[in-house]
């Protein structure tokens, strides 16, 4: 573009962007041929007398731009952009993450004191860094100039903006673009300068857009592969592996979420603990619906690991994992919005104090990346292709049926194992359970309101006989008197279990029936 002779000055550094700006009312963006030449859109005729190069606030400046990432590019990715700035040799950091915000800032700039990733900077990014080093990923040099078009009377009524950018990788030249944004401006332009305007532009190769391209889609691959941590979406029109990419995902990102929100500038900190502990609970009951795809042994740990995050702060870091009470089935059916204890219900008393550490261990990280892991590969084989609802009700059956058979198999007379059985059976189907209630809310939660009586009892019957075996052990030690008490209540604990029992099995043949 022709322009006159005009001295440039530096813009603010805060508006400096990465990228471009979105689209504003009135705007025109088009993508232009990096290096072709526009032809003078002065036309005196319909009132477009000059064009005038800016020098004011962020008119006119060159900038270097270097992105930082993982090799993988996790967090461009995922929808976090780091990158350090340099104009006239000052430095600064650069964090965006509009598809984070409130959690995190829109745009965030820091001075580059040192070479070193600031503290600040490096907490926010930490769960989706997740301890992966850092390296640069891609250079980009910016070129921004500025024209004002001005009218018979010297006003300006549109505002010309010419981004030239060169994207390097590896040293090596990947991409060049070149984008134009005209902006009306005072009295505007009216149909005819519109065209005009639109004319010269596209003469050149130019081609309108209703917004420009995201970053990463100028970066190419691997920048444009999936995120890590998938915004939740429905989960029933894919394929089962689908489906579980897209469960676990979600649930990491969503913890993250609980994770930020308690770890950032937030007040609210009772709230965000309790966002956290309901997190955690919904994530825990979904794992342990998923041993057979997961595997038991990387659930085990998980759950662990989970139970960690939020235990008491009184609790010792070995402390027992099942102290959320997660071992019984009410507590899983209360994911499915039925019966059973809210996890995230801890008494204000009891909110734990080293939240916020255990939210940046390398524990905690770990934790992360296998979820991360798991989500990327779900370790299905064969049946990841099936559609999402045949797969996950192909888990459902298989837990349905081994607890029929084992329910079928009890009698009141039944050995104390058989009936221990049968309770396992029960818990494997409502972890399950929570995860059909993903894709068939209606049917689970109907049978589940069938089962949650025979349930319950089955749970009551095994314990039972678990206290009764627990008040009977360390018999040979008591005295005549306290033997004499613990023999009176071993007789009401059998009575007591003979009466549940007897409810169960006579209960069960009218059940099994609707059951089919």
């Amino acid at each position: 573009m022709s322009k006159s002779k005009a001295r440039h000055h530096k813009p603010d550094s805060a508006q400096r962007p990465v990228r471009p700006p979105a689209r504003q009312a009135g705007q025109r963006l088009f993508d232009m041929p990096y290096s072709a030449q526009v032809p003078s859109p002065v036309k005196q005729e319909i009132g477009l007398a000059s064009l005038i190069a800016r020098v004011g606030h962020n008119a006119a400046y060159d900038i270097d731009v270097t992105l930082l990432d993982a090799a993988d590019h996790r967090l461009i990715r995922t929808g976090v952009l780091l990158a350090h700035r340099v104009l006239d040799g000052r430095g600064e950091w650069y964090l965006g993450a509009p598809d984070w915000v409130p959690l995190l800032p829109k745009e965030l700039i820091l001075p580059m004191g040192q070479a070193e990733l600031p503290e600040g900077l490096a907490e926010l990014i930490r769960p989706f860094r997740r301890g992966a080093p850092l390296s640069p990923v891609a250079a980009l040099r910016c070129e921004r100039r500025e024209f004002a078009l001005r009218n018979a009377d010297n006003v300006t009524v549109a505002l010309l903006r010419d981004d030239k950018v060169t994207v390097r990788r590896n040293g090596l030249i990947t991409a060049r673009y070149r984008e134009v944004m005209m902006t009306p401006v005072g009295p505007g332009i009216d149909a005819a300068q519109h065209n005009w305007l639109r004319e010269c532009l596209t003469s050149a190769g130019a081609t309108e857009l209703d917004r420009f391209p995201r970053l990463v889609r100028r970066l190419g691959a691997p920048a444009t592969g999936p995120s890590d941590l998938p915004v939740p979406a429905d989960l029933t029109g894919g394929t089962f592996g689908q489906f579980l990419t897209q469960v676990l995902g979600a649930s990491a990102r969503e913890l993250i979420s609980a994770d930020l929100a308690l770890t950032g500038d937030g007040r609210d900190i009772r709230g965000a603990e309790k966002q956290l502990r309901e997190t955690v609970g919904v994530l825990r009951s979904r794992l342990l619906g998923l041993p057979e795809v997961l595997g038991a042994d990387w659930v085990a740990e998980a759950v662990e690991d989970l139970d960690w995050i939020i235990a008491p702060a009184d609790s010792a870091p070995g402390a027992d994992p099942n102290w959320l009470g997660g071992s019984h089935p009410s507590d899983d059916l209360a994911a499915l919005g039925g019966p059973g204890a809210d996890v995230g219900s801890m008494d204000a008393e009891r909110a734990p104090t080293g939240y916020r550490s255990r939210l940046r261990s390398l524990r905690y990280l770990n934790l992360l990346e296998r979820l991360v892991a798991a989500a990327r590969a779900p370790r299905v084989g064969a049946p990841a292709a099936v559609p999402a609802i045949e797969g996950v009700n192909a888990l459902y059956d298989g837990a349905r049926s081994r607890f029929l058979r084992a329910a079928d198999r009890l009698a009141v007379g039944g050995t104390p194992q058989t009936w221990a059985t049968a309770r396992s059976a029960a818990r494997d189907l409502t972890r399950v359970a929570v995860i059909r209630a993903l894709v068939a809310p209606d049917e689970t939660t109907k049978e589940r309101d069938r089962l949650a009586p025979a349930l319950d009892l089955l749970e009551q019957a095994v314990q039972v006989d678990e206290d009764s075996a627990a008040a009977t052990a360390g018999i040979d030690g008591l005295t005549p008197a306290e033997a004499f008490e613990a023999g009176r209540r071993f007789e009401r604990d059998r009575e007591r279990s003979s009466d549940v029992r007897s409810a169960f099995v006579s209960s069960w043949p009218k059940l099994r029936r609707k059951l089919g």
